[in-house]
């Protein structure tokens, strides 16, 4: 139901029973029933009026403020997952894996440091994902196998210990406070930039105001926009609508 909504918020776009069982292929009963067990966890936002679907609100940490899983940045975690070609739920849609391997891949990435680790898992039995899931032992070890055959995790331990897998796709291995840390630097060189050029005035040469990349200029006549692909440098051409948002 997540994956059918925003990540942050938790909200769904409108989702229907239909909608649900086409994806994952398990009876309308069934998922009937597992949304009436789940309310701590999925609630309904809006009704479904006539044919039309409702809105669903996903609580992703049922928990005490002070036991919300944390990233790096102790900033709240957030049920994301892995979409593209090699994804749990894409996979599962193209038939390559089952709903019950989408389920235990997204149970185990909830159950690793996914910034930190690199998709690497903590230690887990197969007793946990047995509780946790609600199928016998028997069936969880057959999951991941199936997993391990569609190259979707490995596992690191050894057979007598709690197992540690890595999982696939892995996230990126550049960690959020790295890229938040480029994205402020960005933001700082180009106000500098800003500040060079604060009072300054442009280039203009007969008709034309030149930008101060000298990339852009503008007919004072006609107020048309050319571009140049060099800075300072190419041939003219009128810029696109695209170029101009």
């Amino acid at each position: 139901m997540g994956y059918r909504g925003n990540w942050a918020s938790g909200l769904t776009w409108k989702t229907s029973t239909r909608q649900l069982h086409k994806a994952i292929g398990v009876s309308h009963r069934y998922i009937r029933d597992t949304l009436n067990r789940a309310v701590d966890w999925i609630t309904r936002q809006t009704q479904p009026v006539g044919n039309t679907a409702g809105t669903w609100q996903v609580t992703h940490h049922n928990c005490d403020r002070d036991e919300v899983p944390t990233d790096r940045d102790g900033l709240p975690q957030t049920f994301a997952v892995p979409r593209g070609e090699g994804g749990p739920f894409e996979r599962m849609f193209r038939g390559d894996i089952s709903w019950k391997g989408c389920l235990i891949w997204l149970l185990l990435k909830l159950h690793s440091d996914w910034e930190a680790l690199n998709g690497i898992t903590n230690p887990i039995n197969m007793d946990t994902l047995t509780k946790w899931t609600g199928f016998s032992k028997s069936t969880v070890i057959a999951i991941i196998k199936e997993l391990e055959a569609a190259g979707m995790l490995d596992r690191l331990s050894q057979r007598w210990e709690r197992s540690v897998f890595q999982l696939y796709p892995k996230p990126r291995s550049e960690p959020r406070a790295e890229r938040r840390r480029k994205k402020r630097a960005h933001k700082k060189r180009a106000a500098k930039k800003a500040d060079k050029n604060a009072g300054r005035e442009m280039r203009v040469d007969g008709n034309y105001c030149f930008s101060y990349n000298e990339k852009y200029r503008v007919d004072l006549t006609t107020g048309d926009i050319d571009v140049r692909e060099g800075y300072g440098r190419g041939l003219w051409k009128r810029a696109s609508d695209y170029r101009l948002m």
